[in-house]
């Protein structure tokens, strides 16, 4: 799913017709606006192991703003994803060879 909607977001309107390409990524905001609690947790959880597994930049940030790009995020799961976020920041900052605040 992640790879279809990482296609459509970066598609060129030669590629795909830009209504086209809103009909599919609301319907897939649609969609997950309809899983439960638990549901969108588990989903959390597996796009920010995706992400930490990713190595293109540009898709992993794709994967980490995809739960509140696609409304999986409510008042209860906010802050959860905002610790796993800045824990996430700390750690890649930590690592050798990375620039301070990048």
């Amino acid at each position: 799913m992640t790879g279809v909607l990482w296609f459509i977001e970066g598609s060129e309107d030669e590629q795909m017709d830009p209504d086209d390409a809103v009909k599919v990524l609301e319907g897939v905001a649609h969609l997950v606006s309809k899983l439960s609690s638990d549901q969108r947790s588990e989903l959390i959880g597996l796009l920010g192991a995706m992400a930490d597994a990713e190595s293109d930049p540009a898709r992993r940030e794709f994967l980490e703003g995809f739960p509140e790009g696609f409304g999986l995020l409510d008042d209860a799961v906010r802050p959860v994803l905002r610790e796993w976020s800045r824990t996430r920041l700390r750690s890649r900052r930590s690592l050798p060879g990375r620039a301070s605040g990048v």
